[in-house]
């Protein structure tokens, strides 16, 4: 049974961010490439980030960059089909589905995909937006976001990972391990200590990639103790050692 497709809203954020101007950004853009250059990957003519992650004997590389207002539509159609797909593929049960087509359609209504993405994820304390979308073949497959995480025990600073996304037809090619990368240098750059990746118990592709790169399972569990769903698990990625790069 094919997943029910779900509109696309087109109207944009009324709220306006002084960070989110061309002047603003640009001071900063080639600092984070240069961190990416740090952390495994490097920046070609074109500015884009090709990560070093691609799977062996891939027709392409996947290339890494910060998302850009014209992706819009593209990342909200991959997410809103991945997570529709997920329901078929993985075999939800009914009532999960319901949920997911309900949590899919709040998020492109009124969500942090629903206006501008670069401002729903743009650190204010940085001015950087914490959105990036990975590219093969000049088209956009993938995209991930990082958001800050509440301080943990003892003061550390975490960061989650956000909207984590493979378009199908573009899936085992290194496409999301390319985006954890690019997402981890940038959150060790800002000097977080852990990586937090929160899915479904059912997602078994995200955990399996999650666990490829090195994340560990810190806890399972149903949200609001609601009885007969999947359990949804939490995976952690703690950096080892002090910060070598310094925050831009």
């Amino acid at each position: 049974m094919p997943h029910r497709a779900l509109p696309l809203p087109t109207r944009s954020c009324s709220r306006s961010c002084n960070r989110n101007r061309p002047d603003c950004m640009s001071g900063m853009e080639g600092t984070l490439d240069a961190l990416l250059d740090a952390g495994r990957a490097h920046t070609g003519a074109t500015g884009h980030t090709t990560t070093t992650s691609a799977v062996a004997g891939a027709a392409a590389t996947p290339l890494v960059r910060r998302y850009r207002p014209d992706d819009s539509n593209t990342v909200r159609r991959i997410w809103q089909d991945g997570l529709l797909g997920n329901t078929v593929e993985l075999a939800y049960p009914p009532g999960l589905v319901a949920e997911e087509e309900a949590f899919v359609a709040a998020t492109l209504a009124s969500g942090d995909l629903s206006g501008d993405i670069r401002e729903a994820y743009t650190d204010p304390t940085r001015g950087l937006p914490n959105f990036w979308v990975a590219e093969l073949d000049g088209a956009v497959v993938g995209m991930v976001g990082m958001r800050a995480a509440p301080l943990r025990a003892g003061g550390t600073d975490s960061v989650d990972v956000s909207r984590l996304g493979v378009d199908r037809e573009f899936r085992h090619r290194g496409v999301g391990r390319a985006l954890l990368t690019a997402l981890e240098t940038a959150a060790w750059a800002g000097n977080s200590r852990v990586i937090t990746a929160t899915t479904s118990s059912l997602n078994t592709p995200a955990l399996a990639l999650y666990r490829a790169c090195e994340y560990l399972e810190v806890y399972r569990g149903r949200k609001d103790g609601k009885e007969g769903e999947p359990p949804f698990v939490r995976m952690e990625r703690e950096r080892a050692g002090p910060s070598a790069v310094g925050a831009p």
